[in-house]
């Protein structure tokens, strides 16, 4: 039985559920034991960046089979320069997310908000960007 159960009595809750109040080094532990528990993928959505980060530091204590998909907080920045280690850390977590491995995935609001693509485009696309870096390493 786990530390949390004899806290919690997530049994007679639904599967969307929240618990608030909890320090960050907590909320991480928690999440890791729920993923353990359940051997499902979570999603966890933090209000800003600078949190999404701070969990996304603390999962990766416990576990390897944490992701980060971080987005700008502000639109504006996002229209005028994307940061291009935002972009590769987004563009890494999407692609071991299409192999349907289970993975805790940390995000800020703006990152859920994100549109993106379906899984089968996304494949399609990473085939074709792979076939265009093959052609163009064949014709230097």
């Amino acid at each position: 039985m786990s530390f949390f159960d004899n806290i919690f009595d997530v049994g007679s809750m639904s599967s969307d559920y929240s618990i608030i109040g909890l320090n960050k080094e907590m909320s991480s532990l928690y999440i890791y034991d729920s993923f353990i528990k359940y051997n499902k993928g979570i999603l966890v959505v933090a209000f800003e960046l600078y949190e999404a980060n701070l969990l996304f530091e603390y999962l990766s204590k416990y576990t390897d089979k944490v992701l980060f998909f971080p987005m700008d907080d502000f639109l504006t920045s996002e229209a005028i320069s994307v940061s291009p280690e935002f972009k590769a850390e987004r563009i890494d977590t999407l692609n071991k997310l299409i192999n349907d491995d289970k993975y805790i995935v940390v995000t800020n609001l703006m990152g859920y908000l994100r549109y993106l693509p379906l899984p089968s485009l996304w494949k399609i696309v990473m085939l074709i960007f792979l076939l265009i870096v093959i052609m163009i390493g064949t014709v230097c």
